[in-house]
């Protein structure tokens, strides 16, 4: 997945032990791990690309804005 601006997602799965939200345009699910109080399971948020682990399989994001 190349940079990009922020781009909208939705929120996939929010408890205790993380906040996930998936992009459509490409489909990439990753962890939101910056700005994801008050989310909830369908909340739609503008996210930022902010680290990627391919050896791990993770890709994190932060809230824009």
């Amino acid at each position: 997945m190349a940079y990009r601006a922020a781009v909208r997602c939705q929120v996939t799965g929010a408890s205790e032990k993380g906040t996930w939200v998936r992009l459509f345009h490409p489909p990439v699910e990753g962890k939101l791990i910056q700005g994801f109080e008050a989310l909830g399971v369908g909340d739609r948020v503008r996210v930022e690309l902010i680290g990627t682990d391919v050896e791990r399989g993770f890709i994190d994001f932060s809230r824009a804005g």
